[in-house]
């Protein structure tokens, strides 16, 4: 293999870490989790930097519009009494775990 490409796949990776630099905030929140806004911006850096699977970006894209469906005054208390619980505990935490994992192994490496 080249030196231009491998090179250029430690760039990539170094992008990749510096898009990732806060992909465990919201496990560090502790009781407050992480507001609906906050989600959408989670689900978009993950759409954006592919590290998330086809099902879990159906699932939360499927919660994303169940959420938009309602009258917009009503959607933080909707979203945490209906959502934020089992998205936090099933999605959003696993998946951050799961980058922070593979950063770990990136910088071993």
């Amino acid at each position: 293999m080249e030196k231009g490409n491998s090179d250029k796949g430690g760039q990539l990776r170094r992008n990749r870490n510096e898009l990732h630099g806060t992909s465990g905030e919201y496990a560090r929140r502790g009781d407050r989790g992480m507001k609906f806004k906050e989600f959408l911006k989670w689900a978009n850096d993950r759409a954006a930097d592919g590290f998330w699977s086809y099902q879990i970006a159906v699932v939360s894209s499927a919660i994303i519009d169940d959420v938009r469906k309602i009258p917009f005054w009503k959607r933080e208390r909707i979203w945490r009494d209906k959502f934020k619980k089992d998205v936090l505990d099933e999605l959003v935490t696993p998946v951050n775990e799961r980058i922070e994992q593979l950063k770990r192994e990136e910088l071993e490496e």
